[in-house]
């Protein structure tokens, strides 16, 4: 199986996260040590701390965490959220149309 390039660095920003427990985790050094910007790498953290598998706690002393014990979060966990970011081609994905009073929901193709 092949991994995008930000399910990569996410699953590997959790790795740093827990062998840097119970320390937090400062977002430039996370970026400088994977060769990316600190920019990608927000933009990879947010849905990851979204979804309960970072915590992240702002200010001069901030930093990033793992939200829960590192034995409790599964490479599953990653790989289901990686999937519902960026479906997989000609899969078909499930959106909710504003319009539609009725609150049905509509499949849509995508390529």
């Amino acid at each position: 199986m092949r991994l995008s390039r930000q399910t990569n660095i996410s699953v590997r920003t959790l790795v740093y996260c827990a062998v840097n427990e119970p320390n937090l985790s400062r977002v430039p050094e996370i970026a400088k040590a994977f060769g990316v910007t600190d920019m990608f790498l927000f933009k990879i953290i947010l849905p990851v701390a979204k979804n309960g598998l970072l915590e992240t706690i702002r200010g001069r002393k901030g930093g990033i965490r793992l939200a829960r014990p590192a034995d409790q979060i599964l490479l599953a966990d990653v790989l289901r959220l990686a999937r519902k970011r960026h479906p997989a081609p000609g899969r078909a994905a499930t959106y909710r149309n504003p319009t539609q009073d009725s609150g049905a929901h509509t499949r849509m193709h995508t390529t």
